[in-house]
């Protein structure tokens, strides 16, 4: 079999699975911040999903060659598959425990095995991140339908045939001599314990945002400021641990989720006028131009910078682009930033790769941040099942979540640019 056939396979698989572990991880994203019953099972289950990608590439890239990693991802496609074809009909939130718990680790196997596969190859690399980072962006799309919270629920058969096969035939073409990057003890022990202080300070402060009596008290916002900037100070420490070219690409993607997380609120809502379709394609499309950007010219901080302009727009007009063509503008000027961020800033390793793309899901703190936006300019319907939080907020307290997000944007970037100049020292 030629290379170039090998190839294009390997970079269709990377794709598909990149897309599938992404829908999986995507599951408590969506949801958080939402007065649903089993909002701490899915903050606690993406949660678990980052470190279950992080702890799979480390153990893959260290034990294992291309071909055995492509294998490992195979067999999370068909767990994913199986636990979903046994999901009950609109089972939805509440079909919670175990089930959810193993799939969403499945998801983050699933990322783990993909990155070890392909990462350190220019190509893979940025055909994984336009999986991974395009779901993150649009799977929350509503169709207002009043079905379900999302355009998408559980992974489509059509997704789940093309990773298994994608995955599958990946293991066959791939030769067994083609071994991953191996990381060094040290790099491994600092992601493993990364992720989990992260993931940790994210479950932890999204659920006391959430909880009832600071969802209700006066002057919310200063809360908000209180986990954000938690978050942002276990980022920018965990960075400063990993050589600077990898903690850069860790401050991006915090980044992104913090400036992201006022654009995901408004998806999550019923997108106006039939279209979500078009949404979905935009953000797509955003995101590949962004990161065929990046190849062309790097720049660590300027796609944060530019998608620091979502949070701040809103903290200065929070009925500005919430749908239509404005919502649809506001999609397509992050998804540009965002892939042009991150592939500006693609580390070295594997390890931190996985650990960066966990994080962007497992960054619950963001999302609950913007719940007091939720129920604005949308015209509240019974079939939500949501609690109309602008009414327990005010609009001060929305504009002061929006900055606090802007906040974490721009101080994510001023640290990416230092590690720049750390790195080029």
């Amino acid at each position: 079999m030629t290379a170039v056939v090998r190839s294009a396979v390997a970079l269709f698989a990377t794709l598909v699975t990149g897309v599938l572990a992404g829908f999986t991880l995507s599951d408590s994203q969506i949801y958080t911040g939402y007065e649903k019953h089993g909002v701490a099972d899915h903050n606690t289950g993406v949660a678990l999903g980052a470190v279950a990608a992080v702890v799979a590439c480390v153990v893959l890239s260290r034990f294992v060659d291309r071909r055995v990693a492509w294998v490992v991802a195979a067999l999370a496609v068909g767990s994913v598959w199986a636990i979903t074809a046994g999901w009950p009909e609109n089972g939805g939130l509440d079909y919670e425990g175990s089930p959810y718990l193993f799939r969403i680790a499945c998801g983050g196997v699933l990322l783990g095995a993909a990155a070890t596969a392909v990462w350190g190859r220019p190509q893979g690399q940025v055909a994984l991140a336009l999986g991974i980072v395009s779901t993150y962006l649009v799977v929350a799309v509503s169709d207002g339908s009043g079905s379900d919270v999302r355009l998408f629920a559980n992974a489509p058969l059509w997704m789940l045939l093309a990773a298994l096969l994608g995955a599958a035939a990946a293991a066959v073409t791939t030769p067994g001599h083609y071994l991953p990057q191996r990381p060094s003890s040290t790099i491994a022990i600092t992601t493993i314990v990364g992720v989990a202080s992260l993931v940790l300070v994210n479950r932890f402060g999204a659920g006391w945002l959430t909880a009832s009596d600071v969802a209700s008290s006066f002057r919310w916002w200063k809360h908000v400021w209180v986990v954000i900037t938690a978050v942002v100070v276990a980022t920018v420490l965990l960075s400063r641990w990993l050589p600077a070219i990898e903690g850069r690409f860790l401050l991006t993607v915090t980044g992104i989720a913090a400036a992201a997380a006022p654009v995901l609120a408004d998806l999550r809502m019923p997108v106006r006028g039939g279209t979500a379709i078009w949404v979905v394609l935009i953000g797509i499309v955003a995101i590949g131009v962004g990161l065929r950007v990046s190849v062309v010219r790097k720049h660590p901080y300027a796609g944060l910078l530019a998608a620091a302009l979502i949070p701040i727009i809103d903290a200065v007009s929070p009925s500005f682009g919430h749908h239509g063509a404005f919502l649809a503008l506001r999609v397509g000027v992050i998804g540009v930033a965002a892939g042009y961020a991150i592939g500006s800033t693609f580390p070295a390793e594997a390890v931190v790769a996985a650990l960066g793309f966990g994080v962007l899901f497992a960054s619950t703190v963001f999302g609950a941040a913007t719940r007091s936006t939720l129920g604005k300019d949308f015209g509240w319907t019974p079939y939500s099942g949501l609690r109309r939080l602008s009414d327990a907020h005010p609009a001060f307290d929305a504009r002061m979540a929006a900055a606090g997000l802007a906040a974490a944007a721009l101080l994510c970037a001023v640290f990416a640019g230092r590690t720049r100049h750390d790195a080029q020292a």
